[in-house]
């Protein structure tokens, strides 16, 4: 397995594995891929930032969806916007408050 240096991702290069890369193929990363990336390099600088111990500030796995037209994006925009306010009534978090929406 080959990963970059500061990825916390894998890429396989053993050639007898259905699913291998050849060692010559340009390797696009999966969306999965990416979203780790980003959630690993954030949470470095985060850290970093605020001078913390090493630890998560990501919830784990992530939602995907296929926005299809402007009512749905609207919709997905509008919840990006709220659900920073929603986080006291989430289950996941520490200090969560029952009686959210």
């Amino acid at each position: 397995m080959l990963s970059h240096p500061t990825s916390p991702c894998p890429i396989s290069t053993d050639t007898t594995l259905p699913h291998a890369v050849p060692r010559n193929a340009v390797r696009r990363p999966t969306l999965g891929q990416v979203v780790a990336y980003l959630k690993y390099q954030s949470t470095k600088r985060i850290n970093v930032a605020l001078g913390a111990e090493p630890g998560s500030v990501w919830q784990r796995n992530y939602y995907e969806r296929v926005i299809r037209d402007e009512q749905e994006y609207e919709r997905a925009w509008r919840y990006i916007e709220d659900n920073p306010t929603q986080w006291q009534f989430d289950r996941e978090n520490p200090d969560y408050v029952s009686g959210g929406i």
